[in-house]
């Protein structure tokens, strides 16, 4: 893999992840109920994305013949439906916990591209995978450290939101799995689908709920358009130039940004803990990438002298 192809995957998914930091903070500003959320989200993020590729949604995928390539479609679809699930659990998740650990819990979602990577995208894991994994979900919990001990964790509406970030976590890790394997550059389409598939679902909501109110409404419009279409105009460009896992890795940059957004809009300041988990993802992240690329480059250099 080329240092500039590295480095531009790097940037489009920490764009993303920049993105979707900012919409826990705008979800928690919005007083409306969990479907009216979605809807809203789901209809203006499918503008902004549309807009964004200046195009349709599409539902088939035609090979050169033009013939429909039913392996590329069914990718689509199945991209589609796992970030359209993800996005409204999350959405539960941010309504029915608190925001920290939505975040958290779905950031477990590592362990699922683990588990089914090898078997999906034949991505081997190495020992420093797992150590990698192993930091940043040691730093996660140190992050928290004060959210967990929050003495009404277990009530049953927050179990609830709970298992939904947990979840969420399930079906963006199989939406990350997917966009790496259409490498077709098809991948921003099922993107742009999963958006219309929000709205079918959850276009009921917007005739059964109430409008919100103007500042709730706007910032339901900048969630869909920052926190939808531009992270998912920007995510499925990494993912074609760096591997599933090491995109997840990086997206984790998001739980850290987020008590930033706090801090600056709220005045909260996050605690020693947090500050000390978030130096540890961060290194921890550092490390696994110049460690590769470290690796690379001397198993390239090894073959080249073997061939002269």
């Amino acid at each position: 893999m080329k240092n500039s192809s590295l480095f531009k995957g790097i940037f489009y998914v920490a764009g993303a992840a920049f993105c979707w930091s900012i919409g826990g903070v705008l979800l928690k500003l919005v007083n409306a109920g969990v479907g009216a959320i979605s809807a809203w989200r789901y209809l203006s993020g499918l503008i902004a994305i549309m807009t964004l590729n200046r195009s349709l949604p599409v539902f088939r995928i035609k090979d050169k013949n033009g013939s429909v390539d039913k392996k590329s479609t069914i990718l689509l679809w199945l991209g589609g439906i796992a970030f359209a699930c993800a996005s409204f659990l999350y959405a539960c998740a941010n309504k029915y916990t608190t925001a920290a650990n939505a975040i958290l819990l779905q950031y477990t979602n590592p362990i699922w591209i683990i588990i089914f990577g090898p078997l999906l995208l034949k991505e081997k894991n190495r020992y420093i995978d797992f150590l990698a994994i192993g930091g940043v979900l040691t730093g996660m919990v140190l992050f928290f450290a004060s959210e967990l001990k929050n003495p009404d964790a277990l009530n049953q509406t927050k179990i609830f939101g709970n298992c939904c970030a947990i979840i969420s976590g399930f079906f963006l890790a199989f939406y990350t799995m997917i966009m790496r394997m259409q490498k077709s550059g098809k991948s921003i389409e099922s993107s742009m689908l999963s958006q219309l598939i929000g709205i079918i679902f959850t276009c009921p909501f917007l005739f059964i709920s109430p409008i919100p109110d103007c500042k709730s409404l706007v910032f339901l419009i900048l969630t869909g358009i920052i926190n939808g279409a531009l992270a998912i105009f920007l995510y499925p460009l990494g993912l074609k130039k760096i591997p599933a896992l090491t995109a997840s890795l990086i997206s984790m940059i998001e739980p850290i940004l987020n008590p930033i957004w706090v801090f600056l809009f709220a005045g909260e300041i996050p605690s020693f803990s947090c500050i000390a988990g978030g130096f540890l993802i961060l290194g921890f992240v550092a490390f696994r990438i110049i460690y590769i690329e470290k690796t690379k480059t001397k198993n390239f250099a090894q073959v080249n002298n073997q061939s002269l």
